[in-house]
């Protein structure tokens, strides 16, 4: 087993079996010092490097959601006998104005 090819075979088979070197060369002819060795040479001379693991990728795109924010229950407003229904997204300086116009109609009177 002294061939670079037959060596870069034993290391791809090492590194397949997902054991350590000392394990896999328990029942063999050789030490794991000796397949660290071919190893290391094998990757420098661009052999046998890096185990063959497959890396599966998944892509996930995010969509936004087409729902509306979940409404909420209106803020009712009454000014004398005008009632005035308010949104939670109701413009502040808006609502102001119309309720400054309500106090001062007849409906505001009795406030």
């Amino acid at each position: 087993m002294s061939k670079e090819r037959d060596w870069a075979a034993e290391v791809e088979a090492w590194r397949a079996s997902g054991l350590s070197a000392r394990q896999y060369c328990e029942e063999r002819d050789y030490s794991a010092t000796t397949l660290y060795r071919w190893s290391s040479n094998l990757k420098r001379a661009g052999g046998a490097s890096a185990p063959n693991k497959t890396v599966r990728l998944a892509r996930v795109v995010r969509k936004r959601s087409a729902r509306p924010a979940p409404k909420t229950a209106p803020i009712v407003v009454q000014v004398g006998q005008a009632r005035v229904e308010v949104g939670a997204d109701a413009d502040r300086d808006v609502l102001s104005v119309v309720l400054e116009a309500l106090a001062a109609t007849a409906w505001g009177e009795g406030s």
